[in-house]
């Protein structure tokens, strides 16, 4: 398995990847990475790279949690996001299908083929699709910030 962290340049993508996707949906296609078949690269089709951008931020935020277990390890964005690096994972097979984990919430695209297994092990491999308002927990208490930023103040300590 190579090593890829981060951001490389989109041109380092395109001399990665095949010649053809072997998989596509509404906002991405998919290509095999002939020289390490431990991953896959997803490439937007939109101009605007969302789904890889979610992708990526996600990642990023769970990869030391115990949520980074359920979801497909990010390794590398482009520097224009339109191309993301993501650990392959293959289809579930119908026995395995039982054996979904559970998800959060937030996540919009639950159906059983966003779902990929390596090693063992079932994630979700699509989650570029996420409900924000459950995702940002926008139903937190705002006070509790107003008051904590006051306290500081009040204590002569740097507030906000």
């Amino acid at each position: 398995m190579t090593n890829y962290a981060g951001k490389m340049p989109d041109s380092q993508f395109v001399s990665l990847i095949s010649t053809a996707p072997f998989a596509s949906g509404s906002a991405r296609e998919v290509f095999d990475v002939p020289s390490d078949p431990s991953v896959v690269i997803k490439r937007g089709r939109n101009i605007y790279p969302g789904s890889n951008m979610v992708e990526w931020i996600i990642w990023s935020a769970i990869k030391t949690s115990p949520l980074a277990a359920t979801f497909g390890e990010c390794r590398s964005i482009s520097e224009t996001g339109q191309y993301l690096m993501m650990e392959r994972l293959d289809d579930l097979a119908q026995s395995d299908l039982a054996d979904i984990p559970r998800i959060p919430v937030w996540t919009n695209d639950r159906k059983p083929n966003a779902f990929g297994k390596a090693g063992g092990r079932i994630k979700l491999r699509d989650y570029g699709m996420v409900y924000l308002p459950d995702l940002l927990r926008l139903d937190c208490e705002p006070a509790a910030i107003q008051i904590t930023a006051l306290n500081n103040r009040q204590r002569g300590l740097p507030g906000w």
